[in-house]
């Protein structure tokens, strides 16, 4: 079973190319257009941060690559909104927000077979 410090290793070690072709179902000369795009224009973050932002949006898309604005707007409220100025803080999260929604629909589920 892979550790929480080796999933985080690796999630803010690799090339955001790599995350896509593991975890993209939709890749185009479009979509890689627009995350390069975005991983220029937010050059000046951390590329971590910038690759777990990624993850959490392909997980949240069920693996598929959203449009710019969508991207932009996800980056733009992780920095502004919810302050992830780290790698770490921004994988924190990711895992908060996974068991968040795990948890919502585990409870979900018990209540529609009550």
């Amino acid at each position: 079973m892979i550790t929480f410090n080796e999933y985080y290793t690796a999630a803010i070690e690799l090339h955001y190319m790599t995350i896509l072709q593991h975890h993209a179902v939709n890749i185009t000369d479009k979509t890689t257009s627009d995350v390069k795009r975005i991983m220029t224009e937010y050059a000046h973050l951390d590329s971590g941060i910038l690759n777990v932002i990624l993850i959490y949006i392909l997980r949240m898309k069920k693996s598929h690559i959203p449009n710019y604005t969508y991207m932009k707007k996800t980056i733009e409220s992780w920095i502004n909104v919810y302050e992830i100025n780290s790698p770490k803080k921004a994988f924190q999260f990711l895992v908060n927000r996974m068991n968040y929604d795990r948890t919502k629909n585990d409870h979900l589920k018990k209540k529609k077979t009550n």
